[in-house]
């Protein structure tokens, strides 16, 4: 896979950030108790956080199961690595960096301000990487359960889920107010809007011009082939009924050679707008289905 590169500043911010991902792992693995105390943030008390937590929340991964925590990481830093390298790629490091932070930040300062504490997901970060890597290579394909499947259905699915996710985190209990007293399912609503924050500031390079419309084209396109398809489909199941039709009249010789045009491969013998249903034969000529199976059924 190829991606336009559009500015010279290149950083390669993706390698550090797994570097760090990888680091951050191996010191969960060593001792989650204090992975926890040291990086998560978990507390609106000034003299619990550290400064740093603000950042590396978005390092946690549950230890429960030591195989599939592994598993999933693994999995996580493919994403990265195919993502994040094809936005820094395109996008030119620094910009590309303003939206990482953006998307990390921004919900992690809501949520020490107003709640809800304590903040240890990052799925937030990775829609916001689907979303932006959709839309702006939204022909590429990904294997979900061994289907392909276009990167844009996907970015859009994403999209869709996000109002979904607020709503569900909004109704979890058990966590802590933040710095400033809000209610609970409030504050859940204000930090998770704010958590796609990235996705608006970056509108312009994400969804706008081209880029939209290409997708949106995109969608009509594969909406047309689908319904061709199936009109083919039909249309292939009603020459094979006529057919056996065919087999079970005794017909001239002529009629045969009228009915000889018919295939299995979903062909019209002539176009539907030539034809006069109140008519007893076709307005171009004898060969279209329709007077066939008229002709037949008639006999």
């Amino acid at each position: 896979m190829r991606f336009k590169k559009i500015s010279g500043n290149h950083w390669n911010i993706t390698l550090f950030f797994i570097g760090l991902s990888v680091i951050m792992f191996v010191l969960n693995l060593m001792n989650p108790e204090i992975y926890i105390k040291l990086f998560l943030l978990k507390s609106s008390d000034l003299s619990q956080i550290y400064i740093w937590q603000f950042f590396t929340y978005i390092f946690y991964t549950d230890m429960h199961n030591v195989f599939l925590s592994a598993l999933f990481f693994g999995f996580k830093i493919l994403v990265l690595l195919w993502f994040c390298s094809a936005l820094e790629a395109l996008w030119g490091s620094p910009r590309f960096l303003i939206f990482f932070l953006l998307a990390v930040f921004v919900r992690s300062i809501s949520a020490f301000l107003i709640g809800p504490l304590p903040v240890y997901d990052d799925l937030h970060l990775y829609i916001c990487l689907m979303v932006a890597f959709g839309f702006n290579f939204p022909d590429n394909r990904i294997y979900v359960f061994f289907f392909p499947v276009r990167l844009k259905v996907l970015a859009i699915v994403f999209l869709c889920a996000i109002p979904v996710l607020i709503f569900i985190d909004a109704i979890q209990p058990g966590f802590s107010n933040g710095l400033i007293y809000i209610p609970r399912p409030v504050a859940a609503l204000i930090t998770g809007s704010l958590s796609y924050v990235a996705l608006l500031v970056f509108f312009n390079r994400i969804f706008t011009g081209n880029k939209l419309a290409h997708v949106v084209n995109k969608l009509k396109e594969t909406k047309h082939e689908i319904e061709l398809k199936k009109s083919i489909e039909t249309i292939s199941e009603k020459n094979r009924a006529y057919k056996e039709l065919l087999n079970k009249k005794d017909l001239s010789d002529n009629d045969k050679k009228v009915l000889s045009g018919i295939t299995d491969d979903g062909k019209v013998l002539c176009e539907p707008e030539d034809f006069d249903e109140s008519a007893q034969y076709c307005l171009g000529c004898d060969k279209y289905k329709n007077c066939v199976k008229r002709k037949i059924d008639n006999e």
